[in-house]
């Protein structure tokens, strides 16, 4: 399986230095950008990864990200998120009930955070904040946007979930 993964990655770089060059070629013969009319790009100069992202695009899909590197599309019916990726390493799955939970815990400890039991509902403290949650992430994680909410736009909330917080 790794190498299959392997030798699509190969072609799809090596596609990618073939688009590359003949946009570079394509760049020194048209006029400039003020002077032309917006049209959809050339499939002849795309890559094959930029070409599932136009079929996807065209046909009304939901298409966000980098037609170069990834994105993703996502299908209302099926409710399925789909990500395309040039190479596996860029794309991350988190779940939210295990990393992402444990992360807001973990960010909330490290702000000073505390926790109150009342009935079957936990409620978290944070600096200037109480959030109610059927758990203690859950009431972390409300908490944590709360903050950032009051806060506009001090992101202690995201940097937690992903690790840019130094931790």
């Amino acid at each position: 399986m790794k190498s299959l993964s392997d030798a699509l990655n190969m072609m799809l770089e090596s596609a990618d230095k073939y688009r590359d060059a003949k946009e570079a070629e394509a760049s020194q013969t048209q006029p400039s950008a003020g002077a032309t009319v917006e049209h959809l790009p050339d499939v002849e100069n795309l890559s094959p990864l930029e070409v599932i992202y136009q079929l996807n695009k065209e046909d009304g899909v939901e298409v966000m990200g980098d037609s170069r590197s990834v994105f993703a599309t996502f299908d209302r019916v099926t409710e399925k998120l789909t990500v395309y990726a040039r190479r596996p390493e860029m794309v991350d799955v988190i779940p939210y009930r295990t990393v992402s939970i444990l992360a807001a815990l973990e960010c909330a400890k490290d702000e000073g955070a505390s926790f109150t039991i009342c009935g079957s509902e936990v409620i978290c403290a944070l600096k200037d904040v109480t959030a109610p949650g059927s758990s203690y992430g859950e009431a972390a994680l409300r908490a944590l946007l709360k903050h950032q909410r009051k806060t506009k736009g001090h992101s202690l909330g995201s940097a937690c979930l992903l690790g840019l917080d130094g931790t």
